[in-house]
Formats: C-alpha cells, structure tokens, sequence
C-alpha cells in the first residue's frame, strides 16, 4: 500500500472506530493490518496515531456541528486534515 493509500485506510478506520464505539483492542487492531509498503505499522506508531487522533476529537466535533456542513464521518476526516494542514504551514 502507498502513503497516501495508507493514510485514508487509518482516516478510515479510525473515523468507523470513533462512529460505531469500537474498543480500543479492535482498533489497535485494525490499525496494525495497515500495511505501508508491505510492512506492518509498528505499536509506538499505531499508539501515537491514536493518541493524535484523540486529541483532535474537538476540532472534528465543531466541524460536525456546523449547520452548513452535511458531510459524512469521512468527508469531516478530509476537511479536518485540510484545514489542519492549512494552519500549521501558515505564515506569520
């Protein structure tokens, strides 16, 4: 799998996750099957992927609240990462 093949997989797993109220196993889980370039995603990284993701939890809540927004789970994802991205290369 490619990076950014990759990337939607884990966007994908984890927004199910988060929607359906899987465990926290079923997910580390799942997140391991992700192969990158036919290796299986080490358990600091499965771990700081989850932890990145849960401490977004609040700018994916505020975009899923605005009235104008009729997106799906996985389109809020996309947005979010954007938007995100967007802010951190900002210039000053």
């Amino acid at each position: 799998m490619q990076l950014l093949e990759a990337v939607k997989e884990i966007n994908r797993i984890l927004a199910t996750a988060e929607r359906e109220g899987e465990t926290f196993a079923d997910m580390v889980g799942k997140l391991q099957n992700v192969r990158l370039y036919g290796t299986t995603l080490p358990i600091g990284i499965v771990l700081g992927i989850i932890e990145e993701f849960i401490a977004n939890a609040d700018g994916r809540k505020k975009i899923r609240e605005l009235k104008d927004f009729n997106l799906t789970d996985d389109e809020i994802q996309e947005v979010y990462d954007r938007v995100n991205v967007g802010w951190d290369t900002r210039e000053n």
